[in-house]
């Protein structure tokens, strides 16, 4: 009786992590699509499906360049894919000639950010945020979804 009794209590423990890895592993992967008529993040993420690594912790997961997707709470059932530009504590600004972020030109490889008619006054971003923009501002709920962003809404990732 013992031994029956013990059985079903480990074979209840293996179900139970069996079933928390595969959340684990569902949580971290996942798709998303950037509909057929956006070109907000082209040429470097054209129109398509793409890869979400749910990865990012803290701050420290992120760096500038990074493109990733978020729920902004102004939309918080529509997905944004947007590239991180700052962290907490650097400051941005755009003329609408140019980028900078902390007084310098931004710059990363295989971002290319459109900043025409995108004034941006100097911007300090907050602890447990960063500062996200589009490549390509391509309609007015990217344009309002932009800016400073909190981790929390944070989704993920984008990989190629």
């Amino acid at each position: 009786m013992l031994r029956e009794e013990l059985f079903r209590v480990l074979k209840f423990l293996g179900v139970l992590v069996a079933i928390i890895v595969v959340e684990q592993f569902a949580k971290r992967m996942t798709r998303v699509e950037i509909a057929g008529d956006n070109e907000s993040m082209a040429p470097a993420f054209p129109p398509g499906k793409y890869r979400i690594v749910r990865d990012i912790r803290s701050a420290d997961d992120l760096k500038p360049g990074d493109v990733v997707a978020y729920f902004p709470p102004a939309r918080p059932s529509e997905a944004i894919v947007a590239r991180v530009v700052a962290k907490a504590g650097q400051e941005v600004e755009s003329d609408g000639k140019e980028l900078r972020v902390d007084g310098r030109e931004f710059s990363h490889p295989g971002a290319k950010i459109n900043v025409a008619k995108r004034k941006i006054s100097p911007t300090r971003v907050p602890g447990g945020c960063v500062f996200l923009l589009t490549d390509n501002p391509s309609g007015a709920v990217e344009m309002e979804c932009q800016g400073v962003v909190p981790l929390r809404h944070i989704w993920g990732r984008l990989k190629g």
